[in-house]
C-alpha cells in the first residue's frame, strides 16, 4: 500500500457518520533553535483544535530520533516549516520538507527570521511571525481548518548584519531598558542645546573641554558600549537568558551616573524648573526598566520564542507553557496512576549511581510501574548515564537492549564517537534533580496521550555539554569553599606567625598564640576542603558518606578550637557549628541521591568534558592564588608594623 491510500483510508476512517470536518495531521519542521517558537505555535495550535504532530510530544522517550520523524513525517498530510537560516542549514530539516514536497501535499511556511529563500519554497503559504504571534496564528489555524484562503506575505532577505526590521513587542521593551541610560545621556544633551546652545558651543569650541563635559561624553560612551554589549547578540539570538537579564540590571545601575552626567551639561545658573523634563524622564526610565526586569522577563511569551534553548529559561518555559493545554503536563501533582497502564521496568547503572538508581524507582513505583530484575523479560530498560559510567558499559547495554532503551542523565558528560550509538536515542535531562523529568518519563512510557506527556524530553547530545547541577549542590559546594578559605587564612597567617618568630620578631609571640599544630592542621583541613570540593562535587569521584563525614568533624573540631573564631563567636562556638551543620544536612537531604556511593573507579569512565574540567582548574587556581596574595599582605603588614 502507497502512502497515498493509507492517508485517504485514514482520512476516511476519522470522517463520523456526520460528515463532519476533520483537520488533516500537520507535522511541525523546525531547527533545535527555534524549540520555544516551535512548542508555543504546536500548543497554540492544538488548543485551536488542530491535529498537530510535535516531536517533544508525539516521540516516546526511548525513540530513536531518526526513525520517529520519519514515522511522524508519514503520518502528516500538511507540513509547517518554520523557516530561519539555522532551519534551511540543517540537512534533517531539509530532508523533511524536501521530501513532503515531492510527495505532493500542503507545505505552509511560517518566517521566523529573515532568510534567503530557496527556489522550492517561493509561492507557497506564508505567514510572517516576526512581530504579531496572534495575528498570524489566527489566520494560520483558518487557513489549516480550510475556513480562510491561503497568506503569502512578503519574505524578507537576511541582512549582513543578522537582524530583522520586525521585532516583538517584548524585544522592544528589553532593547529600550538596555539603551535607558543611553536615552538618558541624549536627553541631557538635547535640553542642554535646548537652553543654552551659545554656552554650549563656546565650550566645545574652546581652548579645552570643562570636566562636567568630559565627564558626560565617557557616560554616553560608557552607556552607549554596554548597551550593544546586550543588545546585539540578543537581536541575533545569541544572547543567554541570564545575560539579557544581567544587560537590563547593568542599564539600571547606570540610570544614576548617566543622570548626573545629563545634569551636568544644564549650566548651574538655570532655574531648578528647566530641569523638571530631565527629571522626568530619569524616573519614568527607571520605573519602565524595572518593570521590564521584574515582570517582562518573567512572564513574556514573546521574549521565551525569541531565545535560544537554554537550561536557565526551563521555569519560565513551563509556567508560560503550562495553561496552553488541557490538563498541566509539567505539574507532577496529578495522580500518574490514573494515566496509561502500567508497565514492567529494569534499572541499570554503575554502583557509583545506586542512589539515583533508588531515586528513579520510588518515582516509578509511586506511579503505577513495577520493577523486574535485568535477566527477565522486561518491557522498558531504563540506563543511567553518568559520568561515572563506563564507555564498555554503556555500548553494551545500547546493543543489548536497542528499541526498549532510556537514557536518563544524571551528570555532565563528555560526548565522544563512542556514544555515538547512544546518542541516537531520546535522552531525559535529569542533571538538576527535578523529579518533574522523571515523572514525565513514567507517564511517556505509561502509553498516555502524547498531548498528555511532560514536553521536557528534549535532551540530545549537543545539550548535555554545559556544567549543571542541583541547587543545593551548588550550595553545599560555595559552603565548603568558603569553609576552605577560612581554614588557610587561618592556618597559613598562623604559620606565618610562627615562621617570623623564629627568624627572632619576639613581639609576634608575645602572647603565645601560634601553635605549629594547630597551624597545620588548620593548613590541611582548607586543603582537604578543596581536594573534596573539586573530587566530591565536581568529578563525583568521592562517595557522599565520606564528604559529609568530613565536613560535619571538621566544623566541629575546628569551632571547638575557640580562637579561630572571631572574639564575640569564641564562647558560642556551638552556635557556629549548628549552622554549618545544618546547611550540610539540608544540603543532604535535598541531593543524596546525586552524590555518588562507596565504589571503585572505572579506567574507562565517560567523565566530563575537557573545557569544563580546564575552567574548573583556572577557576580553582585563580581563588587559591588570590588568597595567597591576601595572606602575604597580612603577613607583610605585620612585618612592617613591627619593624
Amino acid at each position: 500500500m502507497n502512502r497515498e491510500s493509507a492517508h485517504k483510508i485514514e482520512a476516511d476512517a476519522n470522517v463520523d457518520v456526520d460528515n463532519q470536518h476533520v483537520s488533516p495531521t500537520t507535522f511541525i519542521s523546525y531547527s533545535r533553535r527555534q524549540l520555544y517558537f516551535a512548542e508555543s505555535l504546536a500548543l497554540h495550535l492544538q488548543k485551536d483544535g488542530i491535529d498537530v504532530w510535535f516531536d517533544l510530544q508525539q516521540l516516546q522517550a526511548g525513540t530513536v530520533w531518526s526513525e520517529g520523524l520519519k514515522e511522524g513525517v508519514g503520518k502528516a498530510q500538511q507540513m509547517i516549516l518554520i523557516v530561519s537560516k539555522a532551519s534551511l542549514g540543517s540537512p534533517h530539516t531539509q530532508a523533511e520538507w524536501k521530501g513532503f514536497a515531492r510527495e505532493g501535499y500542503q507545505l505552509v511556511l511560517v518566517i521566523y527570521e529573515p532568510v534567503d529563500l530557496p527556489e522550492e519554497l517561493r509561492d507557497l503559504p506564508t505567514y510572517d511571525f516576526r512581530d504579531r504571534f496572534n495575528h498570524g496564528l489566527h489566520d494560520l489555524a483558518a487557513f489549516l481548518k480550510g475556513d480562510a484562503p491561503p497568506r503569502h506575505d512578503g519574505v524578507p532577505s537576511a541582512n549582513r548584519l543578522g537582524i530583522s526590521a520586525k521585532l516583538p513587542g517584548a524585544v522592544w521593551c528589553t532593547l529600550a531598558a538596555q539603551f535607558g541610560a543611553v536615552i538618558i545621556c541624549l536627553l541631557g544633551l538635547v535640553f542642554a542645546v535646548t537652553l543654552n546652545v551659545d554656552e554650549l558651543w563656546r565650550q566645545i569650541t574652546g581652548p579645552s573641554l570643562p570636566g562636567k563635559t568630559w565627564f558626560f561624553l565617557t557616560m554616553l560612551a560608557v552607556t552607549l558600549f554596554f548597551a550593544l554589549r546586550f543588545a546585539l547578540p540578543l537581536l541575533r539570538h545569541k544572547l543567554e537568558y541570564r545575560k539579557v537579564k544581567r544587560g537590563v540590571i547593568v542599564a539600571m545601575i547606570l540610570l544614576v551616573p548617566a543622570f548626573l552626567a545629563a545634569s551636568y551639561m544644564l549650566d548651574s545658573e538655570m532655574q531648578d524648573g528647566d530641569r523638571y523634563p530631565l527629571n522626568v524622564a530619569f524616573f519614568l526610565v527607571l520605573i519602565f526598566t524595572s518593570f521590564v526586569y521584574l515582570v517582562l522577563l518573567r512572564r513574556s511569551q514573546g521574549l521565551l520564542r525569541w531565545m535560544q534553548p537554554e537550561e536557565a529559561l526551563q521555569s519560565l518555559r513551563r509556567r508560560l507553557h503550562q495553561p496552553l493545554v488541557a490538563k498541566s503536563t509539567f505539574d507532577v501533582d496529578t495522580d500518574s496512576k490514573s494515566e496509561g497502564k502500567a508497565v514492567t521496568y529494569s534499572i541499570h547503572g554503575d554502583p557509583a549511581d545506586s542512589p539515583i538508581v533508588m531515586w528513579v524507582d520510588n518515582i516509578f513505583k509511586k506511579s503505577g510501574h513495577a520493577r523486574i530484575a535485568p535477566g527477565e523479560d522486561t518491557q522498558h530498560h531504563i540506563a543511567i548515564l553518568s559520568n561515572r559510567s563506563s564507555q564498555a558499559w554503556v555500548n553494551k547495554i545500547t546493543r543489548a537492549y536497542a528499541g526498549k532503551l532510556v537514557f536518563i542523565v544524571v551528570s555532565t558528560i563528555e560526548f565522544t564517537d563512542n556514544l555515538a550509538q547512544t546518542g541516537r536515542y531520546q535522552w531525559v535531562d535529569a542533571r538538576d534533580g527535578d523529579s518533574r523529568d522523571i515523572h514525565g518519563l513514567a507517564r511517556s512510557l505509561s502509553g498516555v496521550n502524547a498531548s498528555m506527556r511532560e514536553a521536557a524530553l528534549e535532551t540530545t547530545p549537543a545539550m548535555i555539554d554545559s556544567w549543571k547541577v542541583p541547587g543545593s549542590i551548588t550550595l553545599l559546594k560555595r559552603v565548603m569553599e568558603l569553609f576552605g578559605i577560612y581554614l588557610l587564612v587561618f592556618g597559613l597567617t598562623d604559620l606565618i606567625g610562627f615562621v617570623m618568630c623564629l627568624f627572632g620578631i619576639p613581639e609576634v609571640c608575645t602572647d603565645g598564640d601560634h601553635n605549629i599544630v594547630r597551624s597545620l592542621f588548620l593548613t590541611m583541613l582548607g586543603i582537604a576542603c578543596f581536594w573534596l570540593t573539586d573530587k566530591g562535587l565536581v568529578y563525583r569521584k568521592v562517595a557522599a558518606p565520606i564528604i559529609y563525614g568530613f565536613f560535619g568533624v571538621s566544623v566541629v573540631l575546628v569551632s571547638w578550637l575557640g580562637n579561630v573564631l572571631p572574639v564575640f563567636l569564641q564562647e558560642k562556638w556551638w552556635l557556629v557549628s549548628a549552622v554549618y551543620l545544618l546547611l550540610i544536612l539540608y544540603s543532604m537531604i535535598k541531593t543524596r541521591f546525586w552524590l555518588p556511593a562507596i565504589s571503585k573507579v572505572n579506567s574507562d569512565e565517560v567523565g566530563i568534558k575537557k573545557s569544563i574540567a580546564g575552567a574548573f582548574k583556572r577557576k580553582k587556581m585563580f581563588i587559591v592564588s588570590a588568597w595567597v596574595v591576601v595572606i602575604v599582605g597580612i603577613a607583610m603588614g605585620i612585618q612592617r608594623g613591627l619593624v
